[in-house]
């Protein structure tokens, strides 16, 4: 079967699928839909999986979830204990505490990359818990990982 031309007119690669783009073009096509129709590809989203949810029957859903529990107990673990740290459980709930009652002012931009969002509180030291950097998602994972930023 022949494959036609990208729709984007500079592009002229190969199409990936029915769509009529290219796989980088579908790909942000689809980006921009989902971006544009958020809530309706949640509402989509809700249906399919209840949809499923009635096609396989209880039962097996149970029994998907049991698998998945098991297979991954170790992961779950492993995340539970960091996340139930005293000292940092301590620091979240104290700055989560100060910004909705307006003792401290969240930013509408990262201190980082100065994109505009709205930030993580990262903290540095957890036995101050409202000296905080605040960072997009991208620049905390980076810093919580170690990774250099981009």
């Amino acid at each position: 079967m022949a494959r036609g031309k990208c729709a984007v007119a500079a592009c002229g690669e190969a199409t990936y699928s029915t769509s009529g783009y290219c796989r980088e073009h579908h790909r942000q096509y689809t980006r921009e839909y989902r971006e544009k129709n958020r809530d309706r590809v949640r509402e989509l989203g809700r249906k399919n999986k209840a949809a499923e949810r009635e096609r396989k029957g209880p039962e097996q859903v149970r029994q998907e979830w049991r698998d998945w529990y098991q297979k991954n107990k170790e992961h779950r673990r492993s995340w539970q204990k960091r996340r139930n740290v005293p000292t940092q459980k301590r620091a979240r709930h104290l700055l989560e505490w100060a910004v909705e009652s307006g003792f401290i002012a969240r930013p509408n931009r990262c201190s980082s990359c100065r994109e505009e969002c709205v930030p993580d509180g990262h903290h540095e030291d957890y036995s101050k818990p409202f000296d905080v950097e605040w960072l997009c998602r991208r620049c905390h994972s980076h810093k919580q990982n170690g990774a250099p930023e981009s």
